[in-house]
């Protein structure tokens, strides 16, 4: 049975620069089994319409996401979906999407008002991939 090994927190915003998303937080859940070590990350971009997260699902092997409004429902069912899609233990990312549900609530209560406030083609952009789909992900920014 998966174990969660811990949940760390990783601020992106100055690690990059992109004109068209406003970095939050990056959460990283690090999943490990017996000896080998699955890792899966899930992070919330920032706010962006529908065009740019497409163009971002384009460029990246990332199951992304766009948010409006932000629940946690929605979160759970997409997060489930991608887990059966991506053959990932759907029960433990689960558990770790609740889990940073409850210790995040003030930053997310803070995306709930800004997208309130934002025009509607605006969602809260989020992306889930494993450690090798991030690793694109990063060496296509970079070389951006």
């Amino acid at each position: 049975m998966l174990e969660a090994q811990h949940l760390k927190v990783w601020d992106l915003r100055d690690a990059f620069n992109l004109n068209f998303f406003l970095f939050v937080n990056a959460y990283i859940a690090t999943i490990c089994s017996g000896g080998s070590e699955l890792m899966v990350f899930l992070h919330f971009f920032g706010f962006a319409d529908s065009l740019r997260l497409f163009e971002l699902e384009r460029q990246t092997g990332l199951v992304l996401q766009g948010f409006r409004p932000l629940q946690l429902d929605g979160v759970l069912q997409w997060s489930q979906a991608a887990a059966t899609q991506q053959h990932w233990d759907g029960e433990l990312l689960q558990q770790q999407v609740m889990r940073l549900w409850m210790e995040k609530a003030e930053q997310i209560r803070v995306w709930q008002a800004r997208l309130r406030q934002l025009p509607q083609e605006q969602v809260l952009v989020a992306g889930l991939g494993s450690h090798g789909d991030w690793g694109r992900h990063w060496e296509h920014l970079l070389r951006a």
